[in-house]
This record gives structure tokens, C-alpha cells and sequence, in this order.
């Protein structure tokens, strides 16, 4: 017996790179589901401090899609 596929979409669009957006994001990618942030200013997290972002976008986001 095959085990059950698991619910729901495989792709993900989050408008925003805020902290809700962000954090969707780096919940569902690691369970394989392809997110894709749209966001206007160029970087996510505009607020945080520039190499903490970069550290989290190499870390938790490998393989993510921005469109800016």
C-alpha cells in the first residue's frame, strides 16, 4: 500500500516580504513546496539588518523565487 500524498498545492505565491510573508515562506519551503516572494522594495525584511537577512535568504531560502 502507497502512503497518502499529502494535502494542498505545491507552489506558493506570497505578496510581501514583510515578517508574515517571510515566515510562511520558511515554514512551507522546507516541506517542499516552491514559494515565490513578490515584493516592491528590493530587499525582503527592509527593516532588519542587512547581513542578517542576507544569512537568512542563503540559510532558509535556497532555491527561492523573488520577483521584485
Amino acid at each position: 500500500m502507497t502512503p497518502p500524498r499529502p494535502l494542498g498545492q505545491r507552489r506558493l505565491i506570497v505578496v510581501g516580504g514583510g515578517v508574515i510573508g517571510v515566515e510562511y515562506a520558511c515554514v512551507l519551503a522546507p516541506l517542499g513546496v516552491r514559494v515565490i516572494i513578490v515584493e516592491k522594495p528590493p530587499r525582503l525584511l527592509e527593516f532588519a539588518d542587512t547581513e542578517m537577512v542576507e544569512a537568512l535568504e542563503t540559510a532558509a531560502f535556497n532555491g527561492l523565487n523573488r520577483l521584485n
